[in-house]
């Protein structure tokens, strides 16, 4: 089984009123919830997200059913019984599409929402047992050339060395003054020239050699261009990536499966999901960025002995971008270089004001 890791974000009721056509329904796609936010008086919660459907939804806390309130395909106000409002904690939300369609399957989502206000954390616990070593990260990129250090102290001198072959002849010299005739030697015979022997026969091939090993997986294909940009709401504006149709491959250093770029300047409300493949004993690790800056992550591990266990990654934050020079990306990797990302979705809401609480 596959656990996600998620951080809690709480921002202004504003933040989340989106016009009819910010975000459209698709009859084919399973319900999915971005964000929950509690308000007090009266005590209610507001869920964001798509796919809602277009006739009321039903929705639950830990099994027990609550009042929808109010509901459009992307937002339902629902109220907050008497006993989760005077019991803070974290509760299992779960909203199910009641709008006729073909595969029942995509009807339901659930959600883990914190209620009530959370206490200052306690005491660090004493600390676990060192897990097992895990498996050796690929060999990084070599760093930079050092500067030269300082030179050492003269060693010894070693022993002579063998005497070296003699090297070529050198230039001629000037031609030196003739000195006298010697006497002659006498002549020698000319030995007879030998013959050129015959070519030997072609030795037979030697055996094949081993299999090599099969090679890494190649880099994922470049992503698609950004699908158009869905109609704003009043006051508002929404800027959507889902451009991967297909399936990525996801490497160790990190692959983006959702860009958007040049943003105009303001606040923004971030909101990511991706349908992430890890292998059996890997381990998928999806992050949303703002330039270099982390926003948010969640992670997934394939607890099995074979196979690939596919799980959703939900991503949020919010973030006030000063200038339109600007980049927003989902970057997803594998610990072992071998897990895949499909039907990403990056979503940009452009509000007033957010307020952190």
């Amino acid at each position: 089984m596959a656990h996600f890791g998620f951080k809690s974000l709480l921002c202004s009721l504003s933040v989340f009123i989106l016009g009819s056509q910010a975000l459209m329904a698709d009859p084919d796609k399973a319900p999915v919830i971005v964000a929950v936010i509690e308000s007090q008086s009266p005590p209610q919660l507001t869920i964001a997200g798509s796919n809602f459907g277009s006739v009321p939804p039903t929705a639950t806390l830990n099994g027990v059913p609550v009042t929808v309130m109010s509901y459009t395909d992307t937002l339902v106000v629902v109220t907050l019984p008497p006993y989760f409002d005077s019991h803070p904690g974290s509760y299992s939300l779960s909203l199910t599409n009641n709008t006729p369609r073909s595969n029942d399957e995509l009807r339901l989502t659930f959600f883990d929402v914190s209620i009530g206000k959370i206490g200052p954390a306690g005491p660090a616990g004493p600390a676990g047992p060192t897990g097992p070593a895990g498996p050796a990260g690929a060999p990084g990129a070599p760093g930079a050339t050092g500067p030269a250090g300082p030179a050492g102290a003269t060693g010894p001198i070693g022993p002579a060395g063998p005497t070296g072959a003699t090297g070529p002849a050198g230039p001629a010299g000037p031609a030196g003054a003739t000195g006298p005739a010697g006497p002659a030697g006498p002549v020698g015979a000319t030995g007879p020239a030998g013959a050129t022997g015959a070519t030997g026969a072609t030795g037979p091939a030697g055996p094949a050699g081993p299999t090599g090993a099969t090679g890494a997986m190649g880099p994922a294909g470049p992503m698609g261009p950004p699908g158009p940009a869905a109609s704003p709401g009043p006051g508002e504006e929404v800027f959507k990536n889902s451009s991967l149709t297909g399936t990525a491959n996801l490497t160790a250093a990190g692959t983006a499966v959702a860009l958007l770029t040049n943003l105009p300047a303001g606040n923004y409300l971030l909101m990511a999901k991706v349908t992430i493949g890890a292998n059996a004993g890997s381990q998928d690790f999806c992050t949303l960025l703002v330039g270099g800056t982390v926003i948010d992550y969640s992670y997934a591990t394939a607890n099995i002995s074979v196979g690939i266990i596919w799980e959703t990654a939900k991503l949020l934050g919010t973030v006030s971008l000063p200038t339109s020079t600007n980049t927003i990306s989902v970057t997803c990797s594998n610990s072992t270089g071998s897990g895949m990302a499909q039907y990403p979705v990056l979503t940009a809401l452009k509000v007033g004001s957010v307020t952190t609480q």
